[in-house]
C-alpha cells in the first residue's frame, strides 16, 4: 500500500511558488512474501511518482512506456527487484549463474516498509494547483530479457498497477 507519509511527515496541503515541495511515500508490504516474488531476477516493481502543475509534469521519476528500459541512473527510482551475477560480476538472466556469482538482492521484504521523500524546486512564477500521483508497479519481465530472448513480445510487455494515491496541493 501507498501512503503520502514519512515517519512524522505528512504532505502539505498548500505550497508558495518558490518552496522546495516535499513528498513524503510510504510503500508498505502487505503480503507474506517479498516483492517482486518468483524470479526476481526478470521482474520489476517500481515506485511511479508525478508531479503536475496545469497538464505540465514539473518532476516525474519511474515513468516508461510498457516496452522501455527504467531509468537506472534516476537517483529518486525506489526499484526493486533482484540482480543475479556471474562469476565474473556481471549481471545475468541465467538462474545457473546465481552459484557462480550470487544475487543481490533489491526486494521489499514481507511486511516491510520503504519511505522516501522526494523534493522538487518550484518556480517563483508557479500557480494554480498542484497534482501529485504516485503508483506502485509491477512488469513481469524486465524489458531487457524480452529483448535478449524475444524481441517479438517487447511491444505486448505489460505493466500492472499495484496501488496508486493523488492528492491535490493549493498553489498559494
Amino acid at each position: 500500500s501507498l501512503e503520502f507519509v514519512n515517519n512524522q511527515e505528512q504532505i502539505t496541503t498548500s505550497v508558495s511558488p518558490g518552496d522546495v515541495l516535499g513528498v513524503p511515500i510510504t510503500i508498505t508490504s502487505n503480503t507474506g512474501h517479498s516483492l517482486p516474488s518468483g524470479t526476481s531476477f526478470n521482474r520489476q516493481v517500481w515506485l511511479e511518482v508525478k508531479v503536475i502543475n496545469d497538464d505540465n509534469i514539473i518532476f516525474e521519476s519511474g515513468v516508461v512506456n510498457n516496452n522501455q528500459q527504467l531509468d537506472f541512473e534516476d537517483s529518486n527510482l525506489i526499484l526493486f527487484r533482484s540482480i543475479i551475477l556471474d562469476n565474473n560480476g556481471n549481471v545475468s538472466n541465467n538462474v545457473t549463474d546465481i552459484a557462480l556469482g550470487g544475487i543481490d538482492n533489491y526486494m521489499l521484504p514481507a511486511y516491510a516498509e520503504r519511505k522516501k521523500t522526494y523534493k522538487t524546486q518550484l518556480s517563483n512564477s508557479i500557480s494554480g494547483n498542484l497534482i501529485i500521483t504516485a503508483r506502485l508497479l509491477f512488469r513481469p519481465f524486465d524489458p531487457d530479457f524480452i529483448l535478449e530472448h524475444h524481441p517479438e513480445f517487447l511491444d505486448n510487455l505489460p505493466i500492472y498497477e499495484i496501488d496508486s494515491i493523488n492528492t491535490q496541493i493549493l498553489i498559494q
